[in-house]
């Protein structure tokens, strides 16, 4: 309140009264605000995330310059590290010759799970999750083509195998004929000669 100090304000027409009330300045109300933390920056191997931190002042929301939360602690963390898991990978390695040089055959090749960046090898079953190359696959489907000019002198199957082939009367089949050439030669070498013949002796 402002009067004059008679009491009376006749007494101080001729002086400037004062303003009875004048604007002060209230500090802000400031406290540290974070928007959303963003997606990882890689999905393996360590990345990180980011995020907004903001000093405002909470009575309207209006954003403050940082030194204003200074008295609120330290400033929160702007990123973190993430997926720190090492990256891995399914790692295929050369295929081996095929089983046969024709009518069809099998070749094999060895797949690993490995750490993508120094090679390591890990149990198959944490590369579950990726796609396994195939560790198998058929080779040399042509068919087989009797040679001529060239004699055959070996199996390229075992010898008890193909023996049996032989037996099953199965070396008219191209693909026999060709692997277990030696013992379907041996067969048709013994039909050619025909039954063997004993002497008869005279009375």
């Amino acid at each position: 309140a402002v009067e004059c100090s008679t009491k009376n304000e006749s007494d101080c027409r001729h002086v400037k009264k004062p303003d009875p009330a004048r604007r002060c300045y209230l500090p802000p109300c400031a406290q540290w605000k974070t928007g959303e933390w963003s997606k990882c920056s890689s999905p393996c191997g360590g990345g990180f995330k980011t995020r907004a931190v903001y000093c405002i002042d909470v009575r309207d929301n209006r954003v403050l310059r940082p030194f204003h939360c200074q008295l609120k602690g330290r400033r929160l963390l702007l990123n973190i590290s993430c997926n720190t898991e090492p990256c891995l990978e399914w790692r295929a390695g050369a295929w081996d010759e095929c089983s046969a040089s024709c009518g069809g055959g099998i070749q094999q090749r060895a797949v690993h799970c490995v750490n993508v960046e120094d090679k390591t090898p890990k149990d198959n079953s944490m590369c579950e999750h990726h796609s396994k190359p195939p560790d198998s696959q058929k080779c040399n489907l042509h068919v087989c083509l009797e040679t001529t000019g060239f004699p055959c002198s070996k199996d390229k199957l075992s010898s008890t195998f193909c023996e049996r082939l032989r037996n099953l009367g199965k070396c008219s089949t191209p693909s026999v004929k060709h692997r277990c050439c030696a013992t379907c030669q041996r067969s048709r070498a013994v039909n050619k000669r025909g039954p063997r013949r004993h002497p008869r002796l005279k009375p």
